[in-house]
């Protein structure tokens, strides 16, 4: 909120695609989904930028830029990131640290950070991703959908059994439910999470005198995981940002 208040903040804001993969390329290279040829999810779904020379981060290593990338992307297979041109990979996915949710990702951030203070003249690009905020995912066995899908429902920081859904109402589209107000309240317990975490990153660019030379974007890829907001073809909201 502190955030909010001192920058500039887009309340109309739409995605060009419903999930993670197209948006983020779309984002990065400044093309639509269709134009930089990614429909899906890298990796999972086998989608590739078809020319990865116009991501932001090749114009930027060539403009005199140190490039870094801390946590999760969606334009690239995990396995191979160097088509995305990063002189710097901190860590190439959140989930590959101790656990789901952890805050490893922001400490490696924040020690790049602390790199770049002491007057360097040199610009620097930090691209920090995390998985909050997603949906208290279950496992569904009888849907196909297995243990893996589990993963957002309990960890050290996460548990939705301890949120008070009572005094969570649901986005006006969806039923005002009990089951709903618990799953609103996991999500908004993840959005709490991603707060936090970008409460440490921006206390960083303060502590060792980046803020004022730093422009910061924060934005997301797609919106709500919730009927009518992601992943649907037939949805009654927009996939807002």
């Amino acid at each position: 909120m502190r955030f909010a208040k001192e920058a500039v903040l887009f309340r109309k804001a739409f995605s060009v695609s419903p999930t993670c993969g197209p948006s983020r390329a779309a984002m990065l290279t400044g093309q639509y989904p269709h134009q930089c040829g990614v429909f899906g999810l890298p990796g999972d779904d086998g989608w590739k930028v078809d020319d990865y020379s116009k991501h932001l981060v090749h114009t930027l290593n060539d403009a005199g830029y140190t490039t870094a990338l801390a946590g999760c992307q969606h334009e690239c297979d995990k396995k191979d990131l160097s088509p995305l041109g990063y002189q710097k990979i901190l860590c190439s996915d959140s989930r590959q640290m101790k656990g789901w949710f952890y805050p490893e990702t922001i400490d490696l951030a924040v020690e790049f950070l602390a790199g770049q203070a002491g007057g360097s003249e040199q610009p620097f690009f930090l691209s920090v991703g995390i998985d909050e905020p997603h949906r208290n995912n279950i496992g569904r066995t009888e849907l196909g959908i297995g243990a893996e899908a589990a993963r957002f429902s309990k960890t050290r920081y996460y548990d939705p059994d301890k949120l008070d859904w009572r005094y969570t109402a649901p986005p006006p589209f969806l039923p005002d439910l009990p089951e709903i107000r618990q799953d609103m309240a996991s999500y908004r317990e993840g959005v709490r999470i991603m707060d936090e975490y970008m409460g440490r990153v921006l206390d960083a660019l303060r502590h060792y005198g980046l803020m004022e030379n730093t422009v910061i974007v924060v934005t997301t890829d797609h919106g709500i995981e919730f009927p009518g907001a992601k992943k649907l073809c037939l949805t009654r909201e927009p996939a807002s940002c």
